[in-house]
């Protein structure tokens, strides 16, 4: 980490999985190179050139880009948070599934960039390039202008980037993650989501996650498969356009799937809970069970307990979940089949006496006094926060003031810090943890939420670089 390669060329070499953290590559030559699933978080790229480089699934997250070469380089799933790409050459460069926000595109030149599906939060301005642009993505913009900064998403966005010469289809999002282990669901999918979501089988789309060229763009429901190894065969991201009227939530999708397959169908239950998931039963009946996954990114699956017969796992243990009991207390009329639902942003849930809510929902709003608002009213319940159909991030709201516990996530599910909040102030300890699950700071905070008592910093290794108590350091 920290490396300074400015200047150097190393086209075409293979850097699969390498770490360039905070990495100093200005003017570096990686044409043709393989960054596969490479780190580079806060690494400098300006002016360099990675013509025809592979960037699939590499981490740009706070990386700067500027004036930078990407024609014809693949970056598709990649992740480029708070990136800065102005003045970048993105010619042909494919996009697809890549996360883009808070980008800075503004004099960038994405003339025949091929995107599908990506989040799209960045910020342009009329030098900004589109022509021959062509694909599907998520809105809104930030448009830089004489006037000042201007939003522009939907139909809209659409239109402004067609007089640019672009052709693209700006989607409302709506996203499922449902995992099957019917060996033959991708063949037979198609038709299921058609009925599902009361469109035509033409208007569907189902296919592997890595093929880009033999698809219907035009589909206005897609399902992304990745096979799976373990107890489970097939991982499933489907997504709904907002031109779809009939839009089932996640639990009654799921339902649908498990009887037309007459197989089991899981998804998600509680953001803190992770290893826990609902399932779908072919009878059309809900439980919970416990998927466990590796560390490693592993595509390996293991569904080692249930709360109730599933079909198709006879050696499963049956056994209630400590963390149900947790989330609904011993009443088991709100366990699997009245769940909390928080993979479907824009929605409100309320059960058990708690309600919630999405941070994305129009509805919510600010009083002056910075509380938070719901239809109106000061708001208290959980408020969860979404990137595409990703939870990141659950606060608890008491009277519109963050009351309670604090919790994050990475895009991939891993937990990224755990505080307590009282009165809209931290207080006691406050956890953070490196996306490889390593502890990476822990706070102690007075009663107050003014003071820090203890601060405590680890690296992506384990290996401590800070250590500070109130009246000493170390």
């Amino acid at each position: 980490m920290g490396l300074d390669l400015s200047g150097a060329d190393l086209s075409r070499g293979a850097f699969q999985e390498s770490w360039f953290t905070d990495a100093k590559l200005v003017g570096t030559k990686l044409i043709g190179a393989d960054l596969y699933r490479a780190d580079a978080q806060r690494a400098d790229f300006s002016g360099a050139d990675l013509t025809q480089a592979s960037l699939v699934r590499a981490d740009f997250d706070d990386a700067v880009f500027r004036g930078a070469v990407l024609d014809g380089a693949d970056l598709v799933k990649a992740s480029l948070y708070g990136v800065d790409a102005s003045a970048a050459s993105l010619r042909g460069t494919r996009l697809a599934g890549a996360s883009l926000i808070d980008v800075d595109l503004r004099g960038a030149d994405l003339s025949g960039a091929i995107v599908r599906e990506n989040t799209f939060k960045v910020t342009v301005d009329e030098t900004t390039r589109f022509r021959g642009m062509s694909g599907t993505l998520f809105g809104p913009v930030q448009l830089v202008g004489r006037e000042g900064r201007t939003e522009i998403g939907g139909a809209e966005l659409e239109r402004w980037l067609r007089q640019r010469g672009g052709r693209v289809r700006v989607l409302s999002l709506m996203m499922h993650h449902l995992m099957v282990r019917v060996s033959d669901a991708p063949t037979r999918l198609p038709l299921i989501l058609a009925e599902a979501f009361r469109v035509t089988r033409e208007q569907t789309d189902v296919s592997v996650t890595s093929e880009l060229e033999n698809r219907n763009w035009d589909a206005v429901v897609t399902c992304e498969y990745e096979l799976l190894q373990g107890d489970l065969s097939w991982s499933l991201e489907i997504c709904a356009t907002g031109e779809v009227q009939h839009r089932p939530t996640e639990d009654e999708l799921a339902s649908f799937v498990a009887r037309r397959l007459k197989s089991p169908v899981f998804f998600s239950w509680h953001p803190g809970f992770h290893w826990i998931r609902r399932v779908a039963l072919p009878d059309g009946g809900l439980t919970l069970a416990r998927v466990l996954q590796p560390r490693d990114d592993s595509p390996a699956y293991l569904v080692d307990a249930a709360e109730s017969a599933v079909p198709g796992f006879p050696d499963v243990l049956v056994t209630r979940f400590p963390e149900a009991l947790h989330v609904y207390g011993p009443d088991s009329r709100r366990r699997a089949d009245w769940p909390p639902d928080p993979c479907c942003p824009g929605t409100a849930f309320e059960g058990d006496g708690t309600r919630r809510i999405a941070v994305e929902d129009p509805e919510v709003d600010m009083d002056d006094a910075h509380r938070l608002l719901y239809r109106g009213e000061l708001f208290t319940g959980e408020v969860t926060e979404h990137l595409g159909s990703k939870l990141v991030s659950l606060d608890v709201y008491v009277d519109g003031v963050q009351d309670g516990p604090s919790l994050e996530w990475y895009k991939d599910g891993t937990l990224r810090s755990e505080t307590m909040v009282r009165k809209g102030r931290a207080c006691g300890e406050s956890k953070a943890w490196h996306p490889n699950g390593t502890l990476a700071s822990r706070k102690v905070f007075d009663d107050d939420g003014l003071t820090i008592l203890e601060d405590d910093e680890w690296d992506e290794g384990g290996e401590p670089t800070r250590s500070w108590r109130a009246g000493r350091t170390s």
